[in-house]
């Protein structure tokens, strides 16, 4: 039987996908908890960018644009990102 890797990265890559798993099965507040432990763990942009969606979601806009904007800074053509904090700044009225 091979040998499970540990450490924060593996750990990260599990956390992500269970915050995504969340999303999808429409549970965003759990969704975001999830991913915040992914983000102390190894703040990438795909895990801020669904921490700004799962933010979102949960009726949290300021910290979805937060989320969102940290991933722009990370990887500024990232689309994904700049969806959310659009999303982010329309559902807090600006």
């Amino acid at each position: 039987m091979a040998e499970r890797a540990e450490g924060p990265a593996w750990r990260a890559d599990a956390l992500v996908s269970q915050g995504h798993a969340l999303l999808v099965a429409d549970r965003p507040a759990r969704a975001r908890d999830v991913l915040e432990a992914a983000v102390e763990l190894r703040p990438d942009s795909r895990s801020l960018v669904l921490l700004a969606q799962a933010r979102r979601l949960a009726g949290e806009a300021a910290g979805a644009l937060r989320a969102a904007t940290d991933a722009l800074e990370r990887v500024p053509g990232l689309e994904e990102a700049r969806r959310e904090a659009r999303l982010a700044t329309k559902a807090l009225g600006r």
